[in-house]
């Protein structure tokens, strides 16, 4: 089972980082993936190609991930108070969005890692 180091297991198997560019269109693949896969939205919404789209979340906002080695585990958005992203917080709010995690890897912690 992957998770952070813990008082019981002090060898990590995955990190939680900022995504690099390198990352981005993979980021977006599992969110997107992660999103349908999980039955939340479907494959006609516009919304998906937001979901894909974590170069330009990026250029925005925080995007995390959590990694084992170089492989993406999954990913969640944070959102600064007044970035052009935040879509329900007030002004002096942050948000958090996006959080996916990848389909094979659910179930494992990640997600409320992230």
């Amino acid at each position: 089972m992957r998770g952070p180091s813990t008082p019981e297991n002090d060898q990590m198997t995955y990190s939680l980082r900022l995504a690099q560019p390198g990352e981005l269109d993979t980021v977006g693949a599992i969110t997107a993936a992660a999103y349908l896969d999980g039955g939340h939205i479907r494959a006609e919404a516009p919304y998906l190609a937001d979901l894909r789209d974590a170069a330009t979340r990026a250029e925005h906002a925080e995007v995390w991930v959590a990694v084992d080695g170089a492989e993406v585990l999954g990913s969640v958005t944070f959102v600064a108070p007044g970035s052009a992203l935040a879509e329900v917080a007030g002004p002096s709010e942050a948000e958090v969005r996006m959080l996916a995690v990848a389909t094979g890897e659910q179930g494992h912690g990640i997600g409320e890692q992230l």
